[in-house]
């Protein structure tokens, strides 16, 4: 079964995300704190992380930037939520950051829920 890794400090937009990833039997481990997420990534294997670009201490980018940055996690599919795009930065921060998906507020769930099940990897998408 997948396990993905959510970093929101929005409960209730968390709460969403886990209810609609739950209905395609994905498993959600959620944290509003980046800090958190990340001392959970030294414990825990997740298939996939959604991290929101506005967290209190450690923003978004910068938990993503330290993903990267570790072998063991470095080729995790990482799509990054955010309200602070324009038009012209979705580009940039997709390939800044290598990520497979950049949505912007107010986000369609279904839509995130496709690229997170299109994104899965092979082993864990069944």
């Amino acid at each position: 079964m997948a396990h993905v890794l959510v970093v929101e400090q929005n409960d209730s937009f968390a709460k969403l995300i886990s209810h609609h990833l739950a209905q395609e039997g994905v498993v959600v481990s959620h944290f509003g704190q980046a800090e958190d997420a990340w001392r959970a990534l030294q414990f825990q294997e997740f298939d996939l992380a959604i991290i929101d670009s506005t967290l209190p201490g450690m923003n978004g980018r910068q938990l993503i930037s330290r993903i990267r940055q570790h072998r063991r996690h470095r080729a995790m599919p990482l799509l990054l939520v955010t309200g602070e795009f324009r038009d012209i930065d979705v580009a940039e921060y997709m390939h800044e950051y290598d990520l497979a998906g950049a949505f912007a507020k107010p986000v369609s769930l279904s839509m995130l829920t496709a690229a997170v099940l299109d994104n899965l990897p092979a082993r864990s998408a069944s």
